[in-house]
């Protein structure tokens, strides 16, 4: 079954090529150029396109930066094949077994299934550092399950139905961008969509940098943001709230406590509660004794 991938780029011309570059045998991959400040990104895209050295290389052109939702929508509006995937600009799809990502996917889905949404794991990659943990989350039947468990999901490792991708567009509100992804899978679970895991292969390498740590804050203020709307919609139940808050404080915790913010993950351990599980990481935190 032909597939499009939507590589969603604002000023990522560094890492962009090896997206593109992970990504062929998929039989379109658009690459939606979000309003680059840099004129350099527009120019070496059209390049890369025009060179035909990327067979089914399509570059869109957004006049201003809209944020990562709707430029992943942008991309679904040119798909012209059955299934979609998304991977951003800064993360790779790796060959497993000697395949690459696209050829094993139209293999697998080439063959009748129920289903409108699939995922896979992911390693999680800093580089220059080879990829590493595999991450793959647990299983997710409804939406307080994204709050309430570790969640196997990531916009670049899933591969939805083009269909159902333009009938749940990814949200757009600036104020929560970086969420989009929780508000998409909580309103597909709430609509009876779940999940399936495709491959228990981590075909995805997903970026993640000792950087991000100092987002973490305002990254989880948005995250209570939607919490709030997901309540007032309906979608989950405010008495979860508690619950997902120890779970969050859980997840700032060990990003801290891999970064080598030690005071800041013996906190978030202490507010996610006093397992014996959290006070030993606790611990190793206070001693200053990395994950």
């Amino acid at each position: 079954m032909s597939l499009t991938v939507v590589i969603p780029c604002f000023n990522a011309l560094d890492t962009v090529l090896a997206a593109i570059a992970s990504a062929q045998g998929a039989d379109q991959v658009v690459v939606v150029n979000d309003g680059s400040t840099d004129p350099q990104v527009a120019e070496q895209l059209d390049r890369w396109a025009a060179s035909g050295d990327f067979p089914g290389l399509e570059i869109v052109h957004r006049a201003e930066n809209a944020g990562l939702g709707a430029a992943r929508n942008t991309g679904v509006e040119h798909a012209r094949h059955p299934w979609v995937a998304f991977l951003d600009a800064d993360d790779v799809y790796v060959p497993q077994r000697g395949q690459p990502f696209a050829e094993a996917w139209k293999a697998f889905a080439a063959t009748p299934r129920r289903g409108h949404w699939f995922y896979h794991p992911v390693r999680e990659w800093s580089p220059p550092s080879a990829p590493g943990r595999i991450r793959k989350g647990d299983a997710v039947h409804a939406p307080a399950d994204l709050l309430l468990r570790r969640s196997p999901l990531a916009p670049s490792a899933t591969v939805l139905k083009t269909e159902l991708a333009k009938r749940f567009p990814f949200q757009t509100d600036r104020r929560v961008q970086g969420t989009e992804d929780l508000d998409l899978w909580v309103r597909l679970l709430f609509a009876d969509f779940r999940p399936i895991r495709w491959s228990e292969l981590p075909w995805t390498a997903y970026r993640i940098g000792t950087g991000m740590s100092s987002a973490l804050g305002s990254h989880a203020a948005k995250i209570r943001l939607q919490w709030a709307r997901f309540v007032r919609n309906g979608w989950i139940q405010s008495a979860d709230l508690e619950e997902a808050e120890s779970e969050l404080q859980r997840q700032l915790a060990r990003s801290y406590h891999k970064a080598g913010r030690f005071l800041k993950a013996q906190k978030a351990y202490q507010k996610a509660g006093f397992s014996l599980k959290n006070k030993l990481l606790s611990a190793a935190a206070t001693l200053g004794i990395r994950l």
